[in-house]
C-alpha cells in the first residue's frame, strides 16, 4: 500500500486527482467502501500483490457490473512481485499514468 500512497503522491503532483483505498480482505467484498472511494471516479486502478487469479481483480468487475456503473477498469499486478518487494514508486506511477486516457 506504500507503494500506491506514493504513486498517487506522484500523479497528483501532475494535476491527477487520485484516491487510493486498501481491501486488507477480499472476501467478504466491502462495497460500501469501495463505493465511498471510487464516488467521484470513472477509473478505478486495481494493484494486487499476489497471482492474476481471484483477488479484487476479479471481484471488482463483477461488483461494478451488478451496482450498474460505468467505470473504467486498469489492472496492475502483481505489484510485488519480487521477494524483497521492491517496487519502484516512479515505475507504478508511470505505469498508471500511461494507462490513463489522455
Amino acid at each position: 500500500m506504500v507503494q500506491v500512497q506514493e504513486a498517487a503522491t506522484a500523479l497528483a503532483t501532475r494535476g491527477m486527482p487520485v484516491a487510493a483505498a486498501h481491501f486488507h480482505t477480499v472476501r467478504p467484498f466491502d462495497g460500501q467502501t469501495f463505493e465511498r472511494a471510487t464516488a467521484a471516479c470513472d477509473t478505478v486502478i486495481i494493484t494486487e500483490d499476489h497471482g492474476e487469479r481471484g483477488g479484487l481483480g476479479e471481484i471488482i468487475p463483477v461488483h461494478v457490473q451488478r451496482s450498474g456503473r460505468t467505470l473504467r477498469l486498469v489492472r496492475l499486478g502483481p505489484v510485488l512481485q519480487d521477494k524483497e518487494l521492491h517496487v519502484l514508486t516512479a515505475t507504478l506511477a508511470e505505469t498508471v499514468h500511461r494507462q490513463l486516457p489522455k
